[in-house]
C-alpha cells in the first residue's frame, strides 16, 4: 500500500431490533450469502443467542434472537436438548428457516466459524 493510500473502509455496523428489519434489508440487497453465529452463555448448555450477519457495501447488518420458552423469541428456531440437558440450535434448522422467510433457495448460509 502507498503511504498516500488510505486502507479501505469496511463499512459500519449496523445493529437491528427486530427480525421483520433484517428480513427486509436481507430481501432488498438480493445478497446471496448469510453468516450466522450460535452464541452460548457462561452456563454450560445455556444458550443465549443467535447472531445472523449480512455484509452489504458499506455496512454490516447484524439481528440477535435469544431464547425464550424453547425456542428463539423472534424467529421461533426451536432449541433442542440433548439427553444431558445441553441445549443447542440445529444447523439445519438454521438454515432452513433463512431459505424459506427470505425466499431464496439457493442461498448461502454459512457458520461464523466456517466462513
Amino acid at each position: 500500500m502507498d503511504r498516500d493510500q488510505k486502507p479501505s473502509n469496511p463499512g459500519k455496523l449496523v445493529r437491528l431490533k427486530t427480525w421483520e428489519e433484517f428480513k427486509a434489508i436481507a430481501i432488498a440487497s438480493r445478497l446471496n450469502e448469510i453468516v450466522y453465529r450460535i452464541e452460548q452463555g457462561m452456563r454450560r448448555g445455556h444458550l443465549t443467542s443467535l447472531r445472523f450477519i449480512l455484509p452489504v457495501e458499506g455496512a454490516q447488518y447484524v439481528f440477535f434472537d435469544v431464547a425464550k420458552d424453547g425456542m428463539l423469541k423472534q424467529t421461533g428456531i426451536p432449541i433442542h436438548a440433548d439427553e444431558r440437558g445441553i441445549r443447542y440450535i440445529r444447523e439445519q434448522d438454521v438454515i432452513g428457516f433463512l431459505k424459506k422467510e427470505l425466499a431464496n433457495p439457493d442461498l448461502k448460509v454459512s457458520s461464523f466459524w466456517t466462513v
